[in-house]
């Protein structure tokens, strides 16, 4: 896997796909919008994510059973990301007409780039979660404590404790499809870009969303997994500056929930 990362880091090095310029290209092909109204978009959006959840979790309270785990998992994320979706499209629609240029598009080669992206991502972002892992266990280790899990996400955890239903398959459904449409339009599409705009450097703007989208996961996730998001939200951002369109990130991320997903559940 070492020898893999090289490979990627030089191809990603010699291929420029990291050169500032190169990023700071897919901005010019945008809309002029002011930096606040990205960042007030996924606020909105975020807002919308935050209260339908909140609603379903009060929703759901009453399913306590160990059986109603997944059912409860999944009511909340499909209805949260479902909702959220709905709101963030109807937006894009109103917001941008007809014609004008904007980074909420994609290609049929957008598969090709996101499948791509995370070939050449992956070395890199499984070497920097194993190392994550190993110095938490050292940590935990030498506090006399146990080490921490090795299935990070709560959802997975649920996914491999259960019997296979319908349930099950409603949980994948969003994990694969809708938590990638939905988080890539927020922290891409939306928050990313303004960012980009407000600090002038598209690596920076790159760098504080992904620092932003790892953090939001906080709950959900054992603290060492925070690298392992970090480092593969860089690659989705570097994707999303590249190419100007919302599409291949959107496949990217999906490809590497499907991946984690196959890994956890193999």
């Amino acid at each position: 896997m070492m020898a893999c990362a090289v490979v990627s880091l030089a191809l990603l090095s010699g291929g420029r796909l990291l050169n500032r310029k190169n990023l700071r290209g897919s901005l010019d092909r945008r809309t002029s919008a002011a930096a606040a109204v990205w960042v007030m978009g996924a606020l909105g959006l975020w807002a919308v994510w935050a209260l339908s959840g909140g609603a379903l979790v009060l929703y759901t309270g009453g399913m306590t059973d160990a059986s109603d785990t997944l059912r409860r998992v999944a009511l909340i994320g499909l209805g949260a990301h479902a909702v959220a979706l709905v709101v963030g499209l109807l937006y894009i629609r109103l917001a941008f007409h007809k014609g004008r240029d904007n980074p909420f598009t994609a290609r049929l080669t957008d598969v090709v780039v996101g499948v791509v992206g995370l070939v050449l991502a992956f070395p890199i972002v499984y070497l920097i979660g194993t190392a994550a892992y190993s110095l938490a266990s050292r940590i935990a280790a030498a506090r006399g404590a146990e080490a921490p899990d090795i299935m990070g996400h709560t959802t997975l955890q649920a996914l491999t404790a259960t019997d296979t239903t319908t349930w099950h398959w409603l949980v994948i459904l969003d994990v694969v499809l809708l938590a990638p449409l939905i988080e890539e339009i927020v922290y891409r599409g939306f928050l990313q870009t303004g960012l980009v705009r407000l600090m002038r450097s598209p690596l920076l703007g790159i760098a504080l969303t992904s620092v932003i989208f790892s953090l939001m996961h906080a709950g959900s996730v054992p603290v060492y997994t925070l690298a392992t998001l970090f480092a593969v939200s860089i690659g989705f951002g570097v994707v999303f500056e590249r190419t100007g369109r919302i599409g291949a990130p959107i496949v990217m991320h999906a490809a590497f929930n499907a991946l984690n997903l196959w890994i956890a559940m193999r």
